[in-house]
């Protein structure tokens, strides 16, 4: 909150447009392993948690922002099993989730996007991700959390604004089990084995690239970093025509989390610091601008997170907050 009103006004100045905000489920809702007597999840009022996204809703629409929220997890513990339960993302309830979705909205009624969940073929977003044997199991748990959540956006008022799926991870692991990310085609595969999908408007994506840049092959062709688009919205066009996905027209890709971790801080995993202008050419220009159907592009975050491995290091300035200043700008 400190620091809140001037990044808004930075992000502003580089030409920004809409704030994604993460809404953590189990922040805004009460209790937490027992739900508490009488709780009716669709009503905002019963929700104590709303204070600081009411405060950033409200600092971005004073700057002129739109404003997109994404539903998180973790789930409040009562949403969850009570057994083998891991930080409130195993095996969420799905109906409860849509009630929140649904609270969400009429809490909300000035939030121009919507976007359902948060990398869900991540092992610490959503489990399990597959049985031993390697059967998927995450994607159809998705697909359930969707399938409520959209209705109880519509429930809450939300009318035209878009309402995203996705928020994918691009690069998963082949391996077997319930504790490896599943590559994100191999992952819309199995949630579009089910039950049709409806009410929603694009496809959110995270398509983050090896150190080495935009241009290097994923591992496998059920990867998909910023250069594969064209994987993702064939699995969209196909979900489409056998009736799993119901939407009037085709759907875009929504660019919701990308950016470059940058080495320094992050010796090990990020890219030098003077080849990232290139490469965030090559992905805004080639890659997404060039692509009808990719309507954002997105940078995460403004700062880097403190530590030099363990966290995050994408920002535009270092945790200190001196600037990436070729990086920078760029967007300048």
């Amino acid at each position: 909150a400190a620091t809140r009103g001037a990044t808004l006004d930075e992000a502003r100045a580089l030409g920004v447009d809409m704030i994604k905000v993460q809404v953590n489920w189990a922040s805004a809702a009460p209790g937490k392993r027992r739900k508490p007597s009488g709780f009716d999840g669709t009503d905002p009022a019963q929700y104590p948690g709303w204070g600081r996204y009411d405060a950033v809703l409200a600092d971005a629409k004073a700057r002129g922002f739109k404003v997109m929220f994404a539903l998180a997890p973790p789930a409040p513990g009562w949403a969850t099993p009570r057994r083998g339960d891991r930080a409130g993302v195993t095996r969420p309830n799905a109906r409860e989730f849509g009630r929140f979705a649904q609270a969400a909205a009429r809490r909300f009624p000035g939030v121009d996007a919507w976007s359902i969940w948060n990398e869900p073929n991540h092992t610490g977003l959503l489990l399990p991700q597959s049985t031993k044997s390697g059967r998927p199991v995450a994607p159809h748990l998705y697909r359930g959390l969707v399938r409520a959540a959209a209705t109880g956006l519509r429930r809450g008022g939300v009318g035209r604004d878009p309402v995203l799926f996705g928020e994918l991870v691009p690069i998963g692991k082949p391996s077997r089990g319930p504790k490896r990310n599943l590559q994100p085609l191999r992952f819309l595969r199995a949630f579009f084995s089910g039950r049709p999908v409806s009410g929603v408007d694009g496809f959110a994506h995270h398509p983050y690239t090896r150190p080495a840049g935009p241009l290097v092959r994923e591992p496998t062709a059920d990867d998909a970093t910023i250069r594969s688009y064209g994987r993702v919205l064939r699995a969209l066009d196909s979900a489409r025509a056998r009736g799993k996905l119901r939407t009037r027209r085709k759907l875009p890709i929504w660019n919701t989390e990308f950016g470059f971790q940058t080495n320094p801080p992050d010796r090990f995993f990020g890219a030098r610091i003077a080849s990232v202008p290139r490469f965030w050419s090559i992905s805004e220009l080639w890659f997404s601008y060039e692509n009808r159907r990719v309507k954002t592009i997105s940078q995460y975050t403004m700062r880097d997170q403190p530590g030099a491995t363990s966290l995050w290091q994408s920002g535009l300035r270092f945790a200190d907050g001196r600037l990436k200043e070729n990086i920078y700008a760029n967007f300048r």
